[in-house]
């Protein structure tokens, strides 16, 4: 049964192709080669130049909400649209692509229903048999529950930074206020020996009066 629909998805497939030329219908043969990318548990997407979907795996079919055969043959932006973190992360991106075949990196994309993910994805440019550039394979994977988890611990980590920086300022006032007492205390000492120290001169003066008095 597996089989067979296997086979119908691929002749659904090839009939939406047909339309776009023979070098996209010996492209996409040769992705669904033992149906191996049907069993990516990541997304699997294939585009040809024009950015129409040539490929679309039941893990896109699951996250975007949408069948292949619904997609085939349509703009990829039909699906979603991306969006950068920065100009300068798309500008990075485009390069690596151009100069390198292939780009890794994170993005945002924004789903037909409005729903926005963010997401890890590798672009690899592919090629036709001659040689001739044949589009984009991308390997896209959802990554907004591990960023609102890593959002989480930063904000966690923030928090518990405020609350240690308060707790050492206050420790600092704590140890600030308790220097000036012991240096008030260290002054009412020495005031108090002071005073001691004058009373006893005094009573010392006093009986030496005295007894000056007493002989004399």
């Amino acid at each position: 049964m597996r089989q067979h629909a296997a086979a119908d998805k691929r002749q659904q497939y090839r009939g939406r192709l047909d339309q776009h030329g023979a070098p996209r219908i010996a492209f996409i043969s040769r992705l669904q080669r033992g149906e191996i990318l049907a069993q990516v548990s990541d997304v699997v997407i294939a585009v040809d130049n024009e950015e129409r979907i040539v490929y679309f795996n039941p893990a896109a079919e699951r996250q975007y909400d949408a069948s292949a055969s619904e997609v085939l043959g349509r703009k990829l932006s039909s699906v979603y649209t991306w969006h950068w973190n920065s100009e300068e992360d798309r500008a990075a991106a485009q390069k690596d692509i151009a100069e390198k075949g292939f780009w890794r990196g994170e993005n945002i994309h924004l789903k037909r229903d409005g729903q926005r993910i963010q997401v890890e994805s590798i672009v690899t440019r592919t090629t036709h048999l001659d040689g001739s550039n044949a589009g984009m394979l991308a390997v896209i994977r959802d990554i907004s529950k591990r960023k609102r988890t890593e959002a989480e611990l930063r904000e966690a980590h923030e928090q518990l930074e405020q609350r240690v920086g308060e707790r050492t300022r206050e420790l600092a006032e704590a140890n600030d206020q308790l220097m000036v007492e012991i240096e008030e205390r260290k002054k009412s000492e020495m005031q108090r020996r002071d005073l001691v120290h004058k009373l006893v001169t005094m009573q010392e003066k006093e009986r030496s009066r005295i007894a000056r008095d007493i002989h004399d």
